[in-house]
């Protein structure tokens, strides 16, 4: 394994979450004008910055203080926008920009919304980069919740670490796994009522 595994399987898995990246993608397409300057805030692999290029974007600004962000100028390079994505490998508290910017996006919400810090870099952001007229991508954040029940998913992923390995006790395993991430796409046959908005 390199030092990139990790962050490549992170990213993968975001990357292979349709539904979030095509949400994106119709964002940026309407709210990306031809010529607009765009900030990427915790660009990542640089998928947003890379759709906003598409959407008409003259530059890019990519943000991120991960080793990820090697990838994404390996991507950047690859798919010739390397001239029009300028990256910064910090955190977006410590970066300056040359110019404002028309539109500022930001994928860092986790898995629930709030975990990598959204409402503090986002309004740093806002105040330091956008331009008075600009546009937040996302501009609003709506949590819903849902219980599920997926018995063989649970016996598969979690209750694994408890039956036993080549005859070695792995149950420790058990509680990092229940509390981490585990992308999946749900169907309404695995929701226990209707999804409600928090409030």
């Amino acid at each position: 394994m390199t030092k990139y595994t990790d962050f490549i399987n992170y990213h993968l898995s975001m990357l292979m979450d349709n539904v979030r990246t095509d949400a994106y993608r119709q964002a940026i397409s309407r709210v990306v004008k031809p010529g607009d300057v765009v900030v990427d805030v915790g660009c990542g692999s640089g998928i947003l910055s890379f759709l906003a290029r598409r959407a008409g974007a003259k530059h890019v600004y990519a943000i991120e203080s991960e080793d990820v962000i090697e990838v994404a100028k390996l991507v950047a390079a690859q798919n010739g926008m390397q001239d029009k994505v300028t990256f910064f490998k910090d955190v977006s508290f410590h970066v300056e920009l040359p110019e404002k910017v028309d539109v500022i996006v930001t994928e860092t919400m986790g898995t629930f919304g709030f975990e990598e810090g959204i409402l503090g870099s986002l309004t740093d952001a806002r105040d330091r980069f956008l331009k008075t007229c600009g546009k937040l991508i996302p501009h609003s954040l709506d949590l819903f919740l849902v219980p599920v029940e997926m018995p063989q998913f649970y016996q598969h992923v979690v209750d694994f670490w408890v039956s036993g390995c080549h005859g070695l006790d792995f149950s420790p395993v058990r509680s990092l796994t229940v509390n981490n991430f585990h992308p999946l796409k749900l169907h309404e046959g695995t929701f226990l009522s209707e999804p409600k908005r928090v409030e």
